[in-house]
C-alpha cells in the first residue's frame, strides 16, 4: 500500500539513487561486472533486460527507476515488520537497491533494525562498502560515500517526531525521587511529551486531510452536523492528546502504586 509516507520515502530514495547510480543510456557493466543500464537497472530487477537491449532514453530510465524503487520498497515491507519513518525507509531502499533483498535480509543491517537498535544501523551500513576483486574484499570510495549518505539519512528523524521522542525518553530516564514529585501531569517532561505528540499529530493529520475529510463526511451523513476540515482535524488532535495524557497518567499511577 502506497501512503504519503512511502511516497515521500521513495522520492528521497530516488534522489540518492540518481546521485550515486547516475544515468547511462547504453548498457555497461557495474563494479560487480553485472550488465546495467539507465539508473542502475539490472536484469534482476525485471524488464527491460540489459542483456537484450542496447540503449535507453533518460525518460524511459526515469520510469524504470520509479518502478524499481516501488518494487524494492515492497520487498522491504515483506522482510522488515519494524515501523520506519520516511527517512529510515528511504535509506534502506537505497541500500537494498544496491545489494539486493537477499543479501540485505541476511545482513547485520536488517538484524539490527529488527532488534530496534537504530543507533547501531550506521555502523552496520558502513561495513557494506566493499566489492570482491580477485577473491579479496576491496573498499570502494563511491560505496563508502553512499553508505555514509544512507546512514545520515537513516538517523535524520522528522523534527516534530524527534521532539516528542526526546521528551518521552527524558520522562522515562528522569524519575523524581519522591511520590509527591512523581505526580502525573505536573511533570514538565510529561507536558512536553504530550505537547510534542499533539504537534506531531497535527502535522500528520494535515498531511492526511483526505482521511479527515472522509471522516467528516461520515459524521455529516450520520448526524447532519457539518464540520470544517480544520475543526475536524482539531477534534482528532484533541482526542490523540487526551489519549496520550491518559497513558502518561496511567503509567505514573502504576509507578506510585508500586513505589518505583
Amino acid at each position: 500500500m502506497n501512503t504519503p509516507k512511502t511516497q515521500q520515502a521513495e522520492m528521497m530514495a530516488k534522489k540518492i539513487l540518481k546521485e550515486f547510480e547516475g544515468f547511462r543510456g547504453k548498457v555497461y557493466r557495474d563494479s560487480a561486472k553485472i550488465p546495467t543500464i539507465g539508473y542502475g537497472h539490472t536484469a534482476y530487477a525485471g524488464d527491460p533486460n540489459p542483456n537484450k537491449i542496447k540503449t535507453i532514453t533518460r525518460k524511459e530510465a526515469e520510469k524504470v527507476l520509479d518502478r524499481d524503487i516501488a518494487n524494492v520498497r515492497r520487498q522491504i515491507a515483506k522482510k522488515l515488520k519494524v515501523p520506519l519513518n520516511e527517512h529510515q525507509l528511504a535509506a534502506i531502499i537505497s541500500f537494498v537497491f544496491n545489494v539486493g533483498i537477499g543479501a540485505a535480509n541476511k545482513s547485520g543491517v536488517f538484524r539490527t533494525i529488527r532488534r530496534g537498535d537504530f543507533e547501531a544501523v550506521p555502523n552496520r551500513l558502513a561495513r557494506w562498502n566493499k566489492i570482491t576483486e580477485n577473491g579479496k574484499l576491496k573498499p570502494l570510495r563511491g560505496l563508502t560515500r553512499r553508505r555514509t549518505k544512507e546512514a545520515e539519512l537513516f538517523m535524520r528523524s522528522p523534527p516534530l517526531a524527534s521532539t516528542f521522542r526526546r521528551a518521552y525518553i527524558e520522562e522515562q530516564r528522569v524519575m523524581p525521587a519522591s511520590p509527591h514529585e512523581r505526580r502525573g501531569l505536573k511533570s514538565n517532561t510529561n507536558k512536553a511529551a504530550i505537547g510534542g505528540l499533539g504537534i506531531t499529530v497535527i502535522s500528520t493529520t494535515y498531511e492526511k486531510i483526505p482521511v479527515v475529510s472522509n471522516a467528516i463526511d461520515r459524521i455529516k451523513t450520520s448526524t447532519g452536523f457539518e464540520l470544517s476540515p480544520e475543526i475536524g482535524a482539531g477534534v482528532i488532535v484533541l482526542a490523540a492528546v487526551g489519549f496520550a495524557a491518559f497513558i502518561v497518567y496511567d503509567r505514573n499511577k502504576k509507578a506510585l502504586e508500586e513505589g518505583v
